[in-house]
């Protein structure tokens, strides 16, 4: 078992004597359980765009309230397309999916040419979406904006989100 020391203000040293007095659950337990509420709230995401999908040319800061689903800013899940589509899809970029503090969906997407924040109602409307509306120039502007395999791994999320959490 691994062992963390916790360095606590006078102030709050009141309040830790009570919870060890008043619980009957571990201190460990105890504080396990409020980081994992602590992670479920929301943060500022901030993320790196490109303002013209076509040109790449002027980089924009974007920032929004939310939590990721999957992946981060820094990393995601990699296409894995087979058939014609895996021409359209680069190899070399992840996606990530965040919740909002609104509940929409903003999936960013981060390549070594290409940057954007996509915001979506629904995972339906995600993935519906397709590349024509995006880039005009690409092959077949009707596929599918997002690989098969990466809307599996954000339904799964969602899935795995979609809990009622208790306050009790």
């Amino acid at each position: 078992m691994a062992q963390k020391t916790i360095y606590l203000s006078a102030a709050d040293v009141e309040i830790w004597e009570r919870a060890q007095r008043e619980s009957d659950q571990s201190m460990s337990s105890i504080l396990i359980d409020c980081l994992k509420r602590r992670l479920k709230t929301v943060d500022r995401i901030r993320v790196d765009t490109y303002a013209d999908h076509e040109s790449f040319e002027e980089r924009r800061k974007l920032a929004f309230h939310g939590r990721w689903l999957v992946g981060s800013v820094a990393s995601g899940v990699k296409p894995e397309a087979t058939g014609p589509e895996k021409d359209d899809y680069d190899e070399s970029c992840e996606y990530s999916l965040a919740r909002t503090a609104k509940g929409k969906l903003a999936v960013y997407a981060c390549s070594n040419s290409f940057r954007f924040l996509e915001i979506y109602d629904s995972i339906e409307e995600l993935e519906r979406a397709t590349c024509g509306h995006f880039v005009q120039e690409i092959k077949h502007p009707e596929w599918r904006l997002y690989p098969r395999n990466v809307v599996a791994v954000f339904k799964k999320a969602l899935e795995d989100d979609d809990v009622e959490e208790l306050d009790v």
